[in-house]
């Protein structure tokens, strides 16, 4: 059963907030990928976005893209660790 999604809802609620969401997808390429995560934070609300391809996900390597309100990419990260440490970053930067 798929979980609902809340980000609006939040985005609604706290308007101010600043709203990371999370986009993990399957067997997409790099600019395929960032684009779809791009919608999903416009369509949301959200003011960052993890993007992840499953495919890129093995052991101690977690690939993910943080991809900004201007559809850049803050951060490409190759670990958990350091898609911590990035979003640290952008937050300790608001």
């Amino acid at each position: 059963m798929k979980a609902p999604k809340i980000l609006k809802l939040i985005r609604k609620l706290w308007p101010h907030a600043f709203l990371i969401s999370f986009k993990l997808e399957v067997g997409l390429s790099r600019d395929d990928l960032i684009g779809r995560a791009y919608a999903s934070l416009v369509e949301n609300g959200a003011d960052l976005v993890v993007a992840n391809n499953q495919d890129e996900i093995a052991g101690d390597k977690h690939r993910a893209y943080l991809i900004n309100l201007h559809k850049k990419v803050e951060s490409q990260c190759e670990t958990k660790q350091d898609i911590s440490k990035s979003i640290t970053e952008v937050l300790s930067r608001q």
